[in-house]
Formats: structure tokens, C-alpha cells, sequence
């Protein structure tokens, strides 16, 4: 399901416009300012600080598109000004074609608040259970509460940790925490390495009602202590970019990447020992490698013009084949193999920036890129929990009845606007009294985007 789905077009243009703001660090009367100064002399409209606030929180959309390029310019030369906000970023937050459509696409939906006819809620999702009860009542009637994996790239693990806190985190390849050992290795995708972006955490609670007695379910309540925004770099390397001598570094975090170096070796034969010859200071996700191809023993030029020839039979192809592999030098198989290491400096949980350390291996094209089944649940419940809040509880209505002697499994689904991080616990609330679990920490992750991707890191 799309962020547009789940949130509406207007409150996904609201959150896009407040997290570009913020970003930016100025005042809104001084970026309305910034914006008047960029008006054309016969430009009937005005900005000030009210309307630039009518816009963010989604109670008004602008008139025309002229008076937001004008905003978004002025903050996109902030964000380009300031590190913080530039390094590797997400481009597609700073692209006017962006905006234009995001508007086009929020002026057709209802405002804030109303909800479009026919609306149904998500399909109830499916999975594997993670079988770890973190709840115990009573010797009759007890709750476990643990996670479950959807089918599909990005998925979610339980991690039982000794004083009885159950951590939730992603799996997927590049999520990784900094320091685990990961690669960074290219994988097959168009616009994000995850197949299913529909995949969210679900609590899995399982009722077990030996008592002779029926009880009913009512609620959940989630007592979340913290809710905080996770601003990690999140990168990966599509395969489909690895050709023509290079390859390109996206960053799906929520994060910039800064002050990134890459040191690696670039070599016609896989080696699990590169020595590392080569250095660059790199400023975007765009990583050409024409130049070390060059200094390998590869005729750049020569591979060009013997790769643009045209030719007319059989002998004429052979020729020019033979040109091509007198230029391909020592990269005969028309492969490079990237090995390194890269270094940049990326946000942590605690707010603070920290150097991070991954190895990377990336074969470069030279052309062009040629047990018995699980109790299934009952329903899923969907709670919606804040990026940036503490102390705050999410009450989940549930309706579910287990009769004597029997059993239940029902999932409550959790989702964010964006990457995050909670600590929080569950009480589950029934007939005869409330069960609560021990604390859980949760790391979400929700792509910046999924679609026009336009630019790298």
C-alpha cells in the first residue's frame, strides 16, 4: 500500500512541505520573504507566514504552482547551503517536477479529515509467527505477544533480550545496524530493493482460554514511552545501474550520508584481498569508474568507437569484435570487480553523527547492462504510532472472543509516517481483568520514497 493510500494526498504533501521546512532551519516569515523576493514584477500572489502554515499542516493548498516553486526554491538553496540537509540525500524532496505533481495529486483529493467514498480499510495481513510469549497471566487464561514476518524482502525479527525486553527490527539487506558485518552488494531493483512496501510490524497475540469460562476481548493499549525519529542512512546499489563503467549509490534512509569516502580496487578478477589502490571523496551516489578502468589496462576511447561502429556482414562484425576485445584489455569478460571499503558519517538514535564503516563489492558492467502450518489469525487490528513524541498512548479497539477451552490468534499491525524507533509496552485488556508485556523497542523503517526516483545518495 502506497503512503498515499495510507495517509491521503494532502497529508502527504502537508508532511513532505513540513519536513523540507524543517530541514531548511529558517523561520517561516523569513522563507515567505525569500519567496516574495523570487516574484516575477507582474505576479498577483503574496506569501507570509500564515499561508506557508495553512500549506504544512494541509487546511489550504497553493492556488498555483508558481508561489510553492518559489518556496521549495528557496529551500532547496537552503538544504544545498547546509550539510545537514545536503551530502546524500533523497532528491526526489528537493525536485520542482516532484512538487508539481505531489500538488496535482493532493488538489484532486478530499481535504484533511474527510474520507474518500468507498474508503476501505487494509486487507488483513499473513505470516509466520514468531513463537516467544512475552506475556504470561494466569495458569488458565495467558496472552503471548510476539511479531510476525509478512512474505517478502522486508521483513521483521524478534530479539529476546535478557531482562525480558523484546526488540523488533527490520531484516532486510542494508538496513543493517553500522558494524554488523554487512556488504554492500548490488541487488535487482527498479525503484526499492523491498518487494512488498506494505510490509509493517505486527504484534502477534495469542489467547489461550482454559478456564471454564468464555472471555472477551476488548482493547489493546499501547504505553509508548518513546517515539523518535530515526534519521539513519539506509543505502543500496541497484544491479540495473552497474554498466557502462560505473554504478550508483541510492540512500533510502531518512538521513543524509556526509563526508563519505570510498578506498577500493577495481580489478578484471574477483579477489577476496583488494589492495585497495584507489580513493575517492565522493559527493553524490554517482560513482564513474572510467578512469580506473583506464589505469587497469582498458582503452576507454577505443571501446567507444569500436562499440559505436556500424558495420555490414559478417566480416565486418568479426572485425569489429576483434577491436572490442583489443580494447577490453585485461577485462576480457567485459566485467570489473569493485571492492572496498566505504566510510561516511551518518546520523545515529541519539541524535548525534557517527562515522560508519561498510565493505562494498560490485561487479561493473564495461557496456551497457545486458513444520505444520501456523494457526492463521483471526483479524488485524492496525495501530498508528508518532515519529517524534513521549509518554503518549494508542488505544486499538479490538473485538474478539474466545470461548472456553479454546484458542485465538489476532495481530495488531504497526505503522509510521516515516523510519522510527519506540520503546513501549502492550496491555491487553479483556472481561476479567488486563494483561500488560514487558517493554519492547522497535525499529520501523518506511522508505522515503518508491517511485520517481531521479539521483543517487
Amino acid at each position: 500500500m502506497s503512503e498515499l493510500e495510507l495517509l491521503g494526498a494532502r497529508a502527504v504533501f502537508a508532511a513532505r512541505l513540513r519536513e523540507l521546512i524543517a530541514g531548511s532551519g529558517l523561520p517561516l516569515d523569513r522563507i515567505a520573504a525569500k519567496a516574495n523576493a523570487r516574484r516575477r514584477s507582474r505576479a498577483t500572489w503574496s506569501m507570509d507566514a500564515k499561508r506557508l502554515s495553512d500549506w504544512q499542516r494541509g487546511t489550504h493548498l497553493p492556488r498555483t504552482d508558481e508561489p510553492l516553486l518559489a518556496v521549495i526554491a528557496v529551500l532547496r538553496d537552503q538544504w544545498i547551503e547546509h550539510a545537514d540537509g545536503y551530502g546524500f540525500y533523497t532528491p526526489y524532496l528537493l525536485s520542482a517536477d516532484e512538487w508539481r505533481r505531489r500538488l496535482r495529486i493532493a488538489r484532486a483529493a478530499p481535504p484533511i479529515g474527510v474520507s474518500q467514498p468507498g474508503a476501505q480499510r487494509p486487507a488483513a495481513g499473513a505470516g509466520t509467527g514468531l513463537h516467544a510469549p512475552v506475556v504470561q497471566g494466569l495458569a488458565d487464561l495467558w496472552v503471548a505477544i510476539g511479531s510476525v514476518s509478512t512474505p517478502g524482502a522486508l521483513t521483521y525479527e524478534v530479539i529476546p533480550h535478557d531482562d525480558g525486553t523484546q526488540e523488533i527490527r527490520p531484516t532486510a539487506a542494508g538496513i543493517e545496524e553500522p558494524g554488523s558485518g554487512c556488504v554492500l552488494e548490488p541487488q535487482d531493483y527498479w525503484h526499492t530493493p523491498w518487494s512488498d512496501l506494505r510490509v509493517l510490524p505486527q504484534l502477534d497475540v495469542k489467547v489461550v482460554n482454559n478456564t471454564g469460562f468464555s472471555v472477551f476481548v476488548d482493547q489493546a493499549v499501547l504505553h509508548v514511552a518513546s517515539s523518535v525519529k530515526d534519521r539513519s542512512p539506509v543505502l543500496a546499489i541497484a544491479l540495473q545501474s552497474c554498466w557502462e563503467m560505473g554504478f550508483k549509490i541510492d540512500n533510502f534512509g531518512w538521513g543524509p550520508v556526509l563526508n563519505a569516502q570510498l578506498a577500493f580496487d577495481l580489478t578484471p578478477e574477483d579477489t577476496d584481498e583488494p589492495t585497495l589502490r584507489y580513493r575517492r571523496e565522493l559527493t553524490s551516489g554517482a560513482i564513474d569508474l572510467r578512469r580506473e578502468f583506464q589505469a587497469g589496462g582498458l582503452d576507454v576511447s577505443g571501446f567507444k568507437r569500436a562499440l559505436e561502429m556500424e558495420y555490414d556482414g559478417d566480416a565486418e562484425e568479426e572485425y569489429r569484435k576483434s577491436l572490442l576485445l583489443t580494447a577490453l584489455g585485461p577485462f576480457r569478460t567485459g566485467i570489473g570487480h569493485c571492492k572496498g571499503i566505504l566510510e561516511y558519517d551518518g546520523y545515529g538514535i541519539d541524535g548525534a553523527v557517527h562515522r560508519r564503516r561498510t565493505l562494498i563489492n560490485v561487479p561493473v558492467a564495461v557496456g551497457r547492462y545486458p513444520v505444520g502450518a501456523p494457526v492463521p489469525p483471526s483479524e488485524t487490528y492496525d495501530a498508528e504510532l508518532d515519529a517524534e513524541r513521549h509518554n503518549y498512548d494508542v488505544f486499538v479497539p479490538v473485538s474478539q472472543g474466545v470461548k472456553a477451552s479454546e484458542f485465538d490468534r489476532f495481530l495488531i499491525r504497526l505503522g509510521c509516517a516515516r523510519s522510527s524507533r519506540h520503546e513501549f509496552t502492550v496491555t491487553i485488556r479483556h472481561s476479567h481483568g488486563a494483561f500488560t508485556s514487558p517493554p519492547i523497542r522497535l525499529r520501523l523503517f518506511q522508505p522515503r520514497t518508491v517511485s520517481s526516483w531521479n539521483g543517487g545518495i
